[in-house]
């Protein structure tokens, strides 16, 4: 018998992201976000080494929806609230045109 798979577990700066827990902390905090902006953080930091679309979110975090214009960026926004709290308020940046990424450094 194969042991479970494990998901491992994101750390950047203080903060963690627990994806087979659900659960966002920053200094051992747990802070809530909706279940939406929790995948939207998980699909950024999962794959932080590029851009990820705007086409590609809805996709994967939406599929065979049909999602009004603004829905993505509200949920965009709440992310980047949490992350705020978290004192990481520049780690999603908007690239015009083309999508989010998620990343910690100046060479994003």
């Amino acid at each position: 018998m194969d042991p479970p798979e494990t998901t491992p577990v994101f750390r950047f700066g203080s903060c963690e992201l627990d994806p087979a827990r659900r659960s966002f902390s920053a200094g051992g905090r747990e802070l809530k976000m909706q279940p939406r902006v929790f995948d939207v953080l998980l699909h950024l930091v999962r794959h932080r080494h590029r851009v990820v679309t705007k086409e590609e979110l809805l996709d994967t975090l939406w599929p065979g929806t049909v999602v009004v214009d603004n829905a993505l960026q509200r949920v965009v926004s709440l992310l980047r609230g949490v992350l705020a709290e978290a004192g990481l308020p520049e780690a999603v940046r908007t690239y015009p045109r083309h999508g989010y990424r998620f990343c910690l450094d100046q060479a994003c």
